[in-house]
């Protein structure tokens, strides 16, 4: 088994077969420590701390694309935002805005938040991403049984490496496929979504945080590792619960789209273990595997 492998869909991306790299957040991010607040995320080690809002995901939108920012939002609804706002008081009950997407930002998000990170760091063309193992993509079932993991409480993930500039390579093709962790080399700072959640935080010197938080294609609030996460952000477990959910306990929520984000829509294919494909609304699908050839789209075209 190769130290370290090309990933021949992630232009710049290497899967690895030594995690330890990782080991200093396996060491960090323990069941009791602070899971239900920004810590329980992203280990407690740093200066200052910022919450990333990602954009929610609409059907109407006045220049025709259905994204809405947190602070257009805000100056509509007139909900003051900070860091105790969450997304589903800024919009007031209202449907109009749509909702964010879980497991981590967009391409869009993702590549300005690597160009402001990569200038907070000295190591920008060496960096970590730990990419959740549950996704049941194709590209990734070749890795299945590899047995190296990144473990943290109730995830597991594949180690990738690459600059910092790559990181948007991940969600690019496939939305929802984000690096669930990531920080560069020298560990200036971290990255990190749960993949059951919609806000992504980032940890890190005051320097590298001031930057993200006056980033004029980001939004942000700064935190502290105390503050409590959005009640939607994680499931977190009680501690004498397994260590973490597998693939075959975990469902995942696609994003939300109006359109799929290639010209060829993506589509659920079952398992062994499943006779037939979600139906319609928003239902969590069974889990399975992402394809093309499957002649049922999901989400259904009344879902976008």
């Amino acid at each position: 088994m190769e130290l370290r492998e090309p990933v021949a869909w992630a232009p710049g991306l290497s899967v690895l077969a030594d995690t330890s790299p990782a080991a200093w957040i396996e060491a960090a991010l323990t069941p009791t420590a602070g899971s239900a607040t920004v810590a329980g995320l992203v280990p407690p080690v740093f200066e200052s701390y910022a919450r990333v809002l990602p954009p929610s995901y609409g059907d109407e939108h006045e220049d025709g694309e259905p994204r809405y920012r947190w602070p257009e939002i805000a100056a509509a609804t007139g909900v003051p935002l900070t860091a105790e706002t969450r997304f589903d008081d800024l919009v007031a009950g209202s449907d109009r805005w749509g909702r964010p997407s879980d497991g981590g930002l967009d391409a869009r998000e993702t590549t300005a938040l690597a160009r402001v990170l990569g200038e907070c760091t000295e190591t920008p063309t060496e960096a970590y991403f730990c990419l959740w193992e549950g996704f049941g993509l194709e590209e990734t079932e070749a890795w299945t049984g590899r047995p190296m993991r990144v473990e943290t409480p109730h995830r597991a993930y594949h180690l990738l490496t690459g600059p910092v500039a790559a990181a948007p390579v991940l969600p690019a093709e496939v939305p929802w496929r984000c690096a669930s962790l990531w920080w560069p080399a020298d560990r200036a700072w971290l990255v990190a979504t749960d993949i059951d959640g919609y806000l992504t935080y980032v940890g890190g010197s005051r320097a590298a945080i001031d930057a993200v938080l006056t980033a004029p294609d980001l939004d942000a609030v700064a935190v502290q590792a105390s503050t409590p996460l959005d009640p939607a952000t994680a499931e977190h477990r009680p501690a004498d619960e397994e260590r973490r959910r597998t693939p075959s306990q975990v469902r995942h929520r696609p994003r939300r789209h109006r359109r799929p984000p290639t010209e060829e829509h993506r589509t659920w294919a079952p398992s062994r273990s499943t006779s037939s494909p979600p139906s319609t609304g928003w239902s969590t699908p069974p889990r399975g595997r992402w394809t093309t050839a499957s002649p049922t789209t999901w989400p259904p075209p009344s879902a976008r």
